[in-house]
């Protein structure tokens, strides 16, 4: 397996017209020395200018993020359409890249296995070896660090989402922290 390199994993993802952000469960459950693993699931898609789909309950972690694009979906329910082409509304057009975060690997190794012509970026936890990209099995200060580095290398590319066709100034808000009732 290839070991992690933050900037060319970006470029990677930045080489992708359609994005799509995948949050699981664990973005509302795993804190990496006060971080929520659902700021990073908004952060990176903040930066890349896309929708978040949130399975399980994790549209009410996402939700606390101002300039996210969130609805919620079941991940069974995610991959079908994916399958069989059918658009959800809140995209234009079918993605071409899924950046998983927040799913261990045994839970969606099958479903990832199946997908066709999408290709598959795995943010953890875990190591996923269907997915065109994974992080490597790491202590959880290693993990945070490397998404670290990884958002960091997202936002100093340049402009990512303007140059890809059909973004809308919306998802271009700058993602601020939990904002709260007043």
């Amino acid at each position: 397996m290839k070991r992690f390199d933050a900037r060319k994993w970006a470029s990677y993802v930045r080489k992708h017209n359609n994005p799509l952000v995948v949050a699981g469960d664990g973005c509302d459950r795993i804190v990496l020395e006060g971080t929520r693993l659902g700021a990073y699931a908004a952060r990176v898609a903040a930066h890349l200018g896309c929708p978040v789909a949130a399975t399980g309950n994790t549209i009410l972690e996402l939700r606390r993020y101002d300039g996210v694009r969130v609805k919620k979906m079941w991940l069974a329910e995610l991959f079908r359409f994916l399958q069989d082409g059918s658009l959800e509304p809140f995209l234009d057009r079918p993605p071409d890249l899924l950046v998983l975060i927040g799913y261990r690997p045994e839970g969606i190794h099958g479903l990832v296995a199946s997908l066709r012509n999408i290709h598959t970026v795995h943010l953890g936890p875990g190591s996923l070896g269907v997915a065109d990209k994974t992080m490597e099995e790491t202590t959880l200060g290693e993990w945070k660090r490397k998404l670290d580095d990884f958002v960091e290398a997202l936002s100093s590319g340049g402009s990512t989402h303007d140059s890809y066709p059909g973004r809308s100034t919306a998802s271009r808000t700058r993602v601020s922290g939990p904002h709260r009732a007043g």
